[in-house]
């Protein structure tokens, strides 16, 4: 059904609606395929709950005119994640469920306010489609493409399942999910959505240039040495990222390679604090200091992959895609990844890394060492990795994938050359 006022606009303007749960990876790849859109049939209009200024900073390099606007939530994504954490550990199943529907009744209450903006910024902009672009949690935007009469696109970076009235309600009226990986891709059609509803589009990685100041710059930073041995692993510094996995098995590899450095990069600022301590304890009693390094927060993580030359991933639960596996790769930086959901469709066993059981701290190491060791090995896993990505993930031929979503969506047709096998 066409959106309130008819006919289709020309061009298509798409409501991208995102929680405004930080400037994870859903923000980068969000600027990136709004700069790699064909803004001649597609308008972008983005809304978001977090802080305006700092969105439109981030959007004006990608995509310079973009419409960007806000939309504030009472109840954001970090209360109800704790609410509904603390609804789940209530004892008498009967009683649980009669919270839970009384909660979720009471969250759209509270939130009507937001709802009702997003369904008037959707008016005011003509939208011809609402994109959730953080899954499907985001009810109350799916609400207003209902009052708007709007068609639905849900972009999954990971899936935990959908609840009744999702399931029921909302699912329904989504034409697309499109999934950054076919592991979710595998999730959703599990969880019961129609195959031919389900796409994959894997995010892209936009790289950005490190000169040889800022590499100095870093290497002064943390006493790191030209020629050093480095190894690392990236990544909000919480439980199922596997930092303490990572770390058992760098103690082994600091055993056997003297002579080398482990980085730590990210921070627990929206993690886990007492993780981030025991972290640290577990280093100072191996008397590792010095030699595991913890970076904090960083925003030039691309001079900290540049300079590694093995990056770590280390998840304990299935990973959606991995987007420092990318990152890494994209510097060519040969990764050592977990089995465990995305990553395996992207890393090719020996010849752009090493797929690893995370809990495996000697594997880990094993393989960390051998790319360490052998340098030429090394050069062409690293090398074949960034030529991969650059050819298969970057922002155009993602950019491609989600507009054929957007025509279908919408019923447009795609122009000629897009047509052409």
């Amino acid at each position: 059904m066409p959106a309130l006022g008819g006919a289709l606009s020309n061009p298509i303007r798409i409501l991208i609606v995102d929680d405004g749960i930080g400037f994870g990876g859903a923000i980068v790849s969000t600027a990136n395929l709004i700069r790699a859109l064909d803004r001649t049939r597609f308008e972008p209009i983005f809304v978001s709950a977090t802080n305006h200024a700092l969105l439109a900073s981030a959007l004006k390099e990608a995509a310079p005119g973009t419409h960007v606007a806000i939309a504030r939530r009472i109840l954001h994504h970090y209360r109800l994640s704790a609410i509904a954490e603390r609804i789940r550990r209530l004892p008498f199943a009967p009683f649980r469920k009669f919270v839970e529907t009384l909660f979720y009744g009471l969250r759209h209450l509270v939130n009507l306010p937001y709802t009702l903006r997003l369904a008037y910024l959707g008016l005011r902009y003509r939208a011809d489609l609402v994109q959730l672009n953080l899954g499907l949690g985001q009810d109350e935007a799916a609400v207003a493409a209902i009052l708007l009469r709007n068609p639905r696109v849900v972009f999954l970076r990971g899936y935990w399942g959908m609840g009744r009235i999702q399931m029921h309600v909302f699912a329904p009226g989504i034409r697309k999910f499109v999934a950054v990986s076919r592991y979710i891709a595998d999730r959703v059609i599990e969880g019961g959505v129609e195959p031919e509803r389900v796409t994959v589009a894997t995010s892209p990685v936009i790289l950005e240039e490190v000169s040889e100041a800022s590499l100095r710059e870093v290497r002064d930073r943390h006493d790191l040495a030209p020629g050093l041995p480095l190894f690392g692993i990236f990544g909000r510094v919480v439980p199922w990222k596997g930092q303490l996995e990572s770390l058992r098995a760098a103690a082994l590899v600091l055993e056997l390679v003297p002579t080398a450095k482990a980085l730590v990069v990210g921070d627990a600022s929206d993690g886990d604090q007492a993780y981030m301590s025991h972290l640290v304890a577990f280093v100072q009693e191996r008397g590792l200091e010095g030699r595991i390094i913890f970076t904090g927060y960083r925003d030039d993580v691309a001079t900290y992959y540049t300079l590694l030359d093995v990056s770590v991933h280390a998840s304990i639960e299935p990973e959606p895609s991995g987007r420092v596996i990318f990152e890494a790769m994209s510097y060519g930086t040969p990764v050592v990844a977990s089995h465990l959901g995305g990553p395996k469709e992207f890393v090719e066993e020996g010849v752009d890394g090493f797929i690893v059981d995370p809990t495996d701290a000697a594997r880990v190491a094993e393989r960390v060492v051998t790319l360490l060791r052998d340098n030429a090995m090394r050069d062409r896993m690293g090398a074949h990795g960034k030529e991969k990505m650059r050819r298969l993930y970057g922002p155009e031929p993602y950019a491609r994938q989600v507009e054929a979503v957007y025509d279908e969506v919408v019923g447009a047709s795609p122009p000629e050359e897009a047509r052409k096998p």
